[in-house]
């Protein structure tokens, strides 16, 4: 998710839109112990996770190093929701496939946002007061034509995510210890 900071106004005659939208923090830690779950896919997907206390916004996809970042300050259950967002945002460079489009900025996150909120909902986990008012916020930019060809890469990418969400685990479902998350690390039980 773009902080505020993170960009600039569109030349003239582009009308700024507001940028905060109206959402409420997600709080919680009822599924808290979906972050390990996420986490191997992060490894799977060939990226690492870490949880940093200097983070604009809530966190951040870096591709270039293959690197998911999320806030520290963040409750779990805000954790989880904002760790799917940046896996999508992943998703889209990994899962690329033949007829999905190039997306612009605004597009893809209407797709990381639209893959977080159905993965949410699939678990149970209510974002619908943060996640709607951000896809209405980024549907202003994206063309009509561009959403309805992403429903399909929606729906692929949402299904990869909520599998790993979905699996059976036993003990292993503690989130990372919140420092490099990398393949062969061992889970830090209660850690994050």
């Amino acid at each position: 998710m773009f902080a505020q900071d993170q960009v600039a106004p569109l030349p003239p005659p582009a009308a700024p839109a507001p940028f905060e939208p109206p959402i409420a923090e997600v709080t919680g830690d009822s599924h808290g112990h979906l972050l390990g779950r996420l986490d191997r896919l992060a490894t799977e997907l060939g990226y690492t996770v870490d949880v940093a206390e200097d983070v604009r916004g809530d966190g951040y996809c870096d591709r270039r190093a293959r690197r998911i970042v999320i806030a520290g300050r963040l409750a779990a259950n805000a954790a989880v929701a904002t760790r799917i967002h940046e896996l999508a945002h992943a998703l889209v460079d990994v899962d690329r496939q033949a007829e999905d489009l190039k997306l612009g900025c605004a597009a893809e996150e209407l797709v990381a946002e639209s893959v977080a909120y159905t993965c949410c909902r699939s678990v149970g986990l209510a974002t619908g007061h943060n996640s709607i008012p951000c896809l209405a916020s980024w549907a202003e930019h994206a063309e009509l034509d561009s959403l309805q060809q992403a429903a399909r890469q929606i729906h692929r990418l949402a299904s990869r995510v909520e599998r790993a969400l979905h699996e059976d685990r036993d003990a292993d479902d503690e989130p990372r210890d919140g420092s490099v998350v990398a393949a062969g690390e061992v889970d830090v039980p209660g850690g994050r």
